[in-house]
């Protein structure tokens, strides 16, 4: 899905120059959340980074 939201990035772009781009630029519609949706699922998915022990363990 991100890699169709990148694809869409030259209709998007020149959509302003050649009209008939809007067609093809308007499928972002659906493929930007579909993206940020797995992507936020992907990332959720990974463990948090940092350090093992809080300042008040160290303490």
């Amino acid at each position: 899905m991100t890699l169709a939201n990148g694809l869409l990035l030259p209709f998007i772009a020149l959509q302003m120059y050649w009209h008939w781009m809007i067609w093809v630029a308007s499928l972002w519609a659906i493929t930007f959340p579909g993206s940020s949706w797995s992507l936020a699922v992907i990332f959720n998915r990974i463990p948090a980074a940092g350090p093992e022990k809080t300042l008040n363990e160290v303490k």
